[in-house]
């Protein structure tokens, strides 16, 4: 049983090792991204960002974003990125190994909205098109026990949004 463990652990530390060897290519995420309908706005914007954790090297984008609703602006952090994932509002990764400068096409999306206090780590970001430079916004609903109190996402879960500026 003792060598199982060891052998597990071992294989475990060589794929977090090779994970980390590989630099994706985010440069298609990097930018500002716009939503909008009659009624909403949500505009988005991303930076590469590089991080140590425990030893290892890591490659995310981090974001801000605006949010109006019926003219109103609900929330408003665009100039503000934050470098440090838990204090992002949105931070994206890539859950799979990928070949050196190779783009990702799905995304995992992890997004604390800060008008109602809902979270998820569940969430996704697929690129639609390139050109135009177009990604499918997928947010869920968290799993397990709610709070009395949910109040949900504040925000579109499904969106389309363009990118509008590098």
């Amino acid at each position: 049983m003792l060598k199982k463990i060891v052998l597990l652990f071992l294989i475990l530390c060589f794929n977090l090792t090779l994970y980390s060897q590989y630099i994706p290519n985010y440069d298609i995420y990097v930018g500002t991204w716009k939503y909008k309908t009659t009624n909403e706005i949500f505009i988005m914007k991303t930076k590469k960002y590089d991080y140590d954790f425990m030893g290892d090297h890591y490659y995310i984008l981090v974001g801000t974003f605006k949010y109006v609703k019926n003219g109103v602006t609900l929330f408003d952090n665009l100039n503000s990125i934050q470098t440090k994932t838990e204090n992002a509002q949105i931070w994206i990764s890539n859950s799979l190994v990928c070949p050196n400068n190779q783009t990702p096409n799905i995304l995992n999306l992890h997004f604390s909205d800060p008008i109602t206090g809902t979270g998820n780590g569940d969430s996704k970001i697929t690129i639609i098109s390139t050109s135009p430079a177009k990604i499918q916004w997928s947010l869920k609903e968290p799993e397990g026990i709610v709070d009395m109190d949910y109040q949900g996402y504040a925000i579109p879960m499904e969106m389309v949004l363009t990118k509008v500026e590098n």
